[in-house]
């Protein structure tokens, strides 16, 4: 059993690995054989790690039982709907169903290999210097290069407002960068190596920010930024004096970034919050009627949408840019409900373990899966999160980790 889990392990790494570069990978090697093989090793694995977790285990099965029950109750109802529509497109379907539905499948793939923890952070701190490298190569090597090598504008490249430019590293887009550095650079900052040196930690902290802050992704500097207060606040050191020196020291050096940014000033204006204020409501079906308890059918908005209008120029295309809204509309007031009674669930989980281990490798695990999802909910009210490609699968594999009692029981 050892053997198949470690085998796991390994996929799964390659898998992340593979999917954070897919940008970079794509640019070269644009065949549909590439495109679809990241999502049939992503089904074989969670596959296989629900087998392994109801065949050869009994811990917490409520859970699992529970988070399959909310795979089955979207994919099932959601199908049935979109079947239901004179419009019937099982393609659209398909489509919401690998971007939102495939991902957490990583959530099983991360319990059965939760013992693997500190392997994965150093993975993970791998693909977080990758993408500062690259980001600072592109950043260097300037817009028409980029264009020249098979970036396309407006996709791949972009400009913010004021001109900035918009880079997407070793992903496929901008906003995928800025996701993905946000989590990886927060689960490096909290990886137990850069812990027991809390001076290179806040280096890499100012480090990472600088980052994320250049990548004009207000989204994700929020997300960031929620990470970094809640952890100080869950393990209580927000008020220290050596807190306020370092935020004092943090306000100065940001201070110095946007003033050698030129215009970056304009990471505060307020077009793009009004913009999407403006249609939050525009596409919402009635609470009380069948698509209002159900939803319209998976990809019927946010990111399916979206990748089907630029790839094959479907005309269905709404962001929505709110995650609640964006499951709402496809899954219903149900569907939505029961994602954030998973959440209470898994809070719930997190603080009865915590009362009773004493470890503290495992309580700074759940420290960082409390800040994490804090973090996505403040997020998600301003874009999609949890349809943002590789960024969700991150981020599944770190809540399935996180709650496993495999690694508990070898960390009492």
């Amino acid at each position: 059993m050892k053997r198949i889990e470690g085998f796991i392990f390994g996929c799964s790494i390659a898998l992340l690995i593979f999917s954070s570069f897919y940008g970079l990978i794509t640019l070269f090697f644009d065949y549909q054989i590439i495109r679809v093989s990241k999502d049939i090793v992503l089904f074989f694995l969670g596959s296989l790690s629900i087998i392994i977790i109801f065949f050869t285990t009994k811990e917490y099965l409520k859970i699992n039982l529970y988070f399959i029950f909310i795979l089955l109750f979207i994919s099932f109802f959601s199908l049935i709907v979109a079947l239901l529509k004179n419009d019937a497109d099982i393609f659209v379907w398909a489509y919401g169903f690998k971007i939102l539905i495939l991902p957490m499948l990583m959530f099983f793939v991360g319990y059965i290999t939760s013992n693997k923890y500190s392997k994965f952070e150093f993975f993970n701190f791998i693909v977080a210097i990758s993408l500062v490298l690259f980001w600072s190569f592109q950043y260097l090597m300037g817009l028409d290069w980029l264009l020249s090598i098979g970036y396309e504008y407006g996709v791949n490249v972009k400009h913010f407002v004021g001109g900035i430019l918009r880079l997407p590293s070793i992903t496929d887009s901008p906003d995928a960068y800025a996701f993905l550095l946000a989590i990886t650079a927060f689960f490096s900052i909290r990886s137990e190596s850069l812990l027991k040196k809390p001076i290179l930690k806040n280096i890499m902290v100012l480090f990472f920010l600088t980052f994320i802050l250049l990548s004009t992704s207000r989204t994700s500097i929020i997300f960031f930024v929620v990470c970094l207060l809640t952890i100080s606040i869950v393990e209580k050191k927000l008020f220290s004096y050596y807190k306020i020196s370092i935020s004092l020291f943090l306000v100065i050096l940001l201070t110095l970034v946007v003033y050698t940014i030129k215009d970056s000033i304009v990471l505060f204006s307020t077009y793009s919050l009004f913009d999407r204020l403006s249609h939050w409501g525009s596409e919402l079906p009635n609470l009380l009627s069948i698509e209002g308890l159900v939803g319209m059918g998976l990809g019927s908005v946010g990111a399916t949408s979206s990748a089907l209008t630029k790839r094959y120029g479907y005309d269905n295309y709404y962001a929505v840019d709110n995650q609640f809204l964006a499951l709402y509309e496809q899954i219903g007031i149900l569907g939505l409900m029961f994602i954030l009674i998973y959440f209470l669930f898994y809070f719930y989980n997190i603080n009865k373990i915590k009362s009773i281990t004493k470890n503290k490798n495992n309580i700074r695990v759940f420290n960082t899966g409390i800040s994490i999802v804090i973090s996505l909910a403040f997020s998600s009210i301003f874009t999609n999160s949890l349809e943002i490609y590789p960024f969700n699968l991150f981020f599944w594999l770190f809540m399935g980790m996180s709650l496993s009692e495999r690694r508990l029981s070898n960390n009492q």
